[in-house]
This record gives C-alpha cells, sequence and structure tokens, in this order.
C-alpha cells in the first residue's frame, strides 16, 4: 500500500549482481554402435540377434558457468564438498554392451496354426537431463539473496528497488551490489546458506534387462488366441534424496556453508512382471473384435525420479509396490465398417456408405495407495531441505479392503478410527487401526521440537509397505463414430478424394472414476481412505478431414 518493496528474488549472476542469473550452455555427448542380423536356422525357426554399445557421456557447460560439485570422502563426505567449473559433471560409464537376442518358431507339426516367439535384452537409458541440470542452480553461478523484508516499515535493505532503463529492455534492470557473492576455496559462498544440486562422481548408467516368451494359436474360424509373459529387472535407477540427511547417517559433519544438497544415487531398482492373454476374431471383411487381458505386478524403490523415500538409511524399506502398478486390466475392443452397396453401385457406396464405429472399453483394478503419519519432529538433521516427515505406520488390521466408489465416496474402509494425536506436542497417539513408534524417547512434552542430530536420529523401521492398500477400480467405455463422403472422380483431386467426419466420445457413458490422488492418506485424519475428487467426466469432440 506505500509502495515499499516486499520481496526481491533471484537469480543475480553471483559475481556481479546483474538479474537473471548466467547463462548455460550445457551439453552431453550421446553416442551408440549396433549390429543386428537374422538367422533362418529351419525353415519354422528364425533368430535374430544383434549387440548394441550406448555412451551417455557426462554434462558439461560451454560457457563454464555450471558448478559441478564434488563430495569429500568418509566423514568429509561434506565438509569436503567443493564447487568447480570448467570440468565434466561426473565420469561416464564406458563398457555399455547390451545384447539382444530372440527368435520366431512355428513347427512344422501345427501346419503354421501355432507360433512361439521370445527373447531376451539387455537396454542401457541415459539419465533424466532435468536430475544433471540441478548444477545449473549452484554457485559460483548464480546467487539468491537479497529476500524478503520483515514489514513495511523493516525493509530489507539488500532489495534495489528500481525500474528498467527502457520499458522495451528486460535486461535494463541495473545490478544489485547486495547479490554479489564471495567465495572460499572451495567454490562455496562465505554468507553460507547454499542450497546446492549434483550427482555423485561417479554415475553408473541404468539398465532394464527384458524376459518374453509367447504362443499364438490359430483355433480355425478367423479365432486367433495369445498368451504370453514378460518381465523387466531395472537396475542403477536414480534415487533422489539430501545429501545432508545421507551424511547424519554416516556420522558425517555437516558443512557449515550449506542448508541442503539435493542429490540422486544409483541405487533404486525394479522388478515387473506380465502375463497377456488375448483372443481376436475376423467375423467378416467389415468387423473385427479382439479382447485382451493382462495379469502385471511392478515393484521400484521409487516410482519417479523425484520421489524422496524417508528410509533411505536402508533401500530396502523403500522397495514395493509402483505408484503404477495395475494387477489386473481387461480391454475389449473392435472396428465395424459396413459396405451397403458392392460391385457397380461404388458410386452410391460414397453417398449412402462410409459409416465406421470403432470402441474400447477398458477395465482395471486401480492403483495401490499409502497411509502415512506426520512425524512429530524433524528427522537427520534440523537444515535439511526436506524434513522426511511423512512415515509408514503400523498396520493392526480390522480395516476394509472394498475397492468400490462407494467405499471411497464415503470412506468406509476406515470408520471410527479413534482417538489421535494428543499431548501437547502431538507425540501420543490412538488408533484402532495403525499404531506409531513411540517417540517419547526423541522428544518430550514441552521440549524443543527438534531432535539432537547426531548418527542415530534415524526414521523407525516402516510398519507397512508403499502403496500396499488397494485404490479404485476403473472403468471406461470409448466411442467413434466416422461418416466417410466420397467425391465425384476429378482430374486433380484423382478417384478417391474423401471428406472424413468423425465423433469421438471418450468416457462415453459417463462412469464415475474416482481420482486416487485425491485419497486422504493420513491417518490422523477421521476421513482416512476417503476421496474428494474424480477423474474426467464424459469429452465429446468433433473432427473433419479432407484427404485426395
Amino acid at each position: 500500500m506505500n509502495d515499499a518493496p516486499e520481496a526481491e528474488g533471484g537469480p543475480f549472476q553471483a559475481t556481479t549482481g546483474i538479474p537473471g542469473g548466467y547463462r548455460n550452455d550445457n551439453r552431453e555427448d550421446i553416442l551408440g554402435i549396433f549390429y543386428q542380423d537374422d538367422w533362418k536356422v529351419r525353415p519354422s525357426l528364425t533368430v535374430t540377434a544383434g549387440l548394441r554399445w550406448s555412451y551417455f557421456g557426462p554434462m558439461d557447460d560451454k560457457d563454464n558457468h555450471m558448478g559441478v560439485l564434488t563430495f569429500g570422502s568418509g566423514s568429509a563426505l561434506l565438509t569436503g564438498m567443493t564447487l568447480r567449473t570448467g570440468i565434466n559433471a561426473w565420469t561416464a560409464q564406458k563398457l555399455n554392451f547390451g545384447p539382444e537376442i530372440g527368435f520366431n518358431w512355428a513347427p512344422e507339426s501345427f501346419k503354421d496354426k501355432l507360433v512361439v516367439r521370445g527373447g531376451f535384452g539387455l537396454n542401457y537409458n541415459d539419465e533424466q537431463i532435468a536430475n544433471a541440470n540441478n548444477y545449473d542452480g549452484n554457485p559460483p553461478g548464480t546467487s539468491s539473496v537479497p529476500g524478503s523484508s520483515k514489514s513495511p516499515t523493516q525493509i530489507n535493505p539488500n532489495i534495489l528497488y528500481a525500474v528498467s532503463s527502457s520499458p522495451t529492455n528486460i535486461f535494463g534492470y541495473p545490478a544489485n551490489k547486495s547479490a554479489i557473492t564471495t567465495f572460499n576455496s572451495a567454490g562455496l559462498p562465505t554468507a553460507g546458506g547454499a542450497n546446492l544440486g549434483g550427482l555423485p562422481g561417479h554415475v553408473p548408467t541404468q539398465y532394464v534387462e527384458h524376459y518374453s516368451l509367447g504362443v499364438e494359436y490359430d483355433l480355425g474360424h478367423a479365432i486367433v488366441a495369445n498368451l504370453g509373459y514378460e518381465a523387466g529387472l531395472g537396475r542403477h535407477l536414480m534415487y533422489n534424496y539430501d545429501a545432508n540427511a545421507l551424511g547424519e547417517i554416516m556420522g558425517a559433519p555437516l558443512n557449515t556453508l550449506v542448508n541442503g544438497v539435493n542429490t540422486f544415487g544409483s541405487n533404486g531398482w525394479s522388478t515387473n512382471n506380465m502375463m497377456l492373454a488375448g483372443l481376436k476374431h475376423q467375423f467378416s471383411h467389415t468387423f473385427y473384435a479382439e479382447g485382451q487381458f493382462t495379469w502385471a505386478h511392478s515393484m521400484d524403490t521409487n516410482s519417479g525420479p523425484y520421489s524422496r523415500d524417508p528410509y533411505l538409511y536402508n533401500p530396502r524399506y523403500s522397495y514395493g509396490r509402483s505408484a503404477f502398478d495395475v494387477n489386473h486390466t481387461f480391454k475389449v475392443f473392435g472396428t465395424w465398417q459396413p459396405v451397403i452397396f458392392h460391385g457397380s453401385s461404388a458410386w452410391a457406396e460414397k453417398i449412402v456408405g462410409g459409416w465406421s464405429l470403432s470402441g474400447i472399453a477398458t477395465f482395471h483394478s486401480g492403483f495401490g495407495w499409502t497411509p502415512y503419519y506426520q512425524a512429530p519432529h524433524q528427522f537427520y538433521c534440523q537444515n535439511c531441505n526436506y524434513g522426511y516427515p511423512q512415515l509408514r505406520p503400523h498396520y493392526l488390521g480390522g480395516g476394509g479392503n472394498d475397492t468400490s466408489n462407494n467405499a471411497f465416496q464415503k470412506g468406509s474402509n476406515f470408520t471410527n478410527p479413534g482417538t489421535m494425536n494428543t499431548g501437547a506436542n502431538n507425540n501420543q497417539f490412538s488408533d484402532n487401526y495403525f499404531s506409531i513408534p513411540n517417540f517419547s524417547a526423541a522428544i518430550t512434552d514441552g521440549a524443543a521440537p527438534f531432535p539432537a542430530t547426531s548418527s542415530t536420529t534415524f526414521i523407525p523401521a516402516p510398519g507397512i509397505d508403499r502403496n500396499v492398500f488397494p485404490g479404485p477400480g476403473y472403468r471406461d467405455v470409448d466411442v467413434t463414430f466416422g461418416k466417410a463422403f466420397g467425391l465425384p472422380s476429378m482430374r486433380v483431386l484423382g478417384e478417391n478424394a474423401k471428406i472424413d467426419i468423425k465423433a469421438n466420445l471418450i468416457n462415453a457413458f459417463n462412469l464415475l472414476n474416482i481420482n486416487p490422488s485425491t485419497i486422504n492418506t493420513n491417518i490422523a485424519n477421521t476421513n482416512l481412505g476417503q476421496a474428494t475428487g474424480a477423474l474426467g467426466a464424459r469429452v465429446v469432440d468433433f473432427q473433419a478431414r479432407f484427404s485426395f
């Protein structure tokens, strides 16, 4: 109201104070060489084999503005950290050889009615570039000083309240000398408060081993059945954590100039197993239908590059059902394109015919979800950027396992939860379905809200796995209606010119599907297990296309 500046944020160029930060032109070399060949062992058996070499080079910066973080060793993990420019972000793995082998066998005794296919492969993949780009915010490239004002009468003196030299020049703002930062010999800002990002010095290339075996059999009468198995094993997957917390676990002293270190380890892993069964039938030249059933189970230590699990001192505690895991899926889909006029009446077919109807119905068992409790205090370190507050309780039983929409609309799987979070510091707990550890040894009523920072301030082991409770099922029917209008044969447009008009109905019957991300997962709330939102309702769109 009095035109006083409330706050000014970065980034700024740390050595000049110019708003906007330094330009970073990051580079990464990615190379791949492969060889593949087919070998017809017998007329009924073909073997395909190949070998691929992949190289995912380290990131560097053309402008030498990227501050590359290097950790210390042993107990100096954090106190021995350095930031340097003009060097590669990490040492890349070079021997990434991935073999592939597969076969296709049609036993002669089945007279081409049976086909057996299978294979094995090892595939390497690059880390997510956004993870490596954490370096861009490191000193000496940027500074986030000055900060906020306490009140309208207590203005932060570091704020430079000024306008651009030209209303059309976004780079016309003056430099703020308060944002200029000095650095020690390790490349860290002497003023402290640094929030860093980076990767370990050596990053093993993540890879997946995949297997498959399937059979397809012609049952006659244009009916084909298939049954298959697929599996995948992922290794060296990225695992996000705060290095200050890791140092606390290792007993390494914190660096007084650093608030937090957002980094990624390569100790994540995953497994996936799937059984696929299908039946397809060509009823006529104009009508085709197919049904598929999939049983699957996917497990991992983290279902996304930024998923943080509190139990980083033992990644096995993080291993659980994937956030995207669906155990049972059934799909049926088909296409009908009737031909009304045949032969010499092709001109009439262009006008009256050209109709098409296709659709797909999908039903699956839904995703899992995880109940949690809010820890009564910080863990590992007071200066961790992420406090790891959401922990997994012990399940006492008694809850329901109804996956219907009604159960999640009402929260009827967990009724009468009991008294929760009592005591002056909410460190006592009573519940009919869950129990949590006794935190009285770490914090008592009237004590400070943080435990002493030492290597023994571990988070208690979880009582349940991730996503162990089944979520709501899913139902959807999508339909497409189409009509093609054929145009007369013309010299420029040719014989096949036509106009296609389509109507796409997504969720055609407007079925209710609960949004699993809106399920209340906090066991301290009386509406535990109740959802507050739904996925998309019916959507209709129309399309027109002219082709010739």
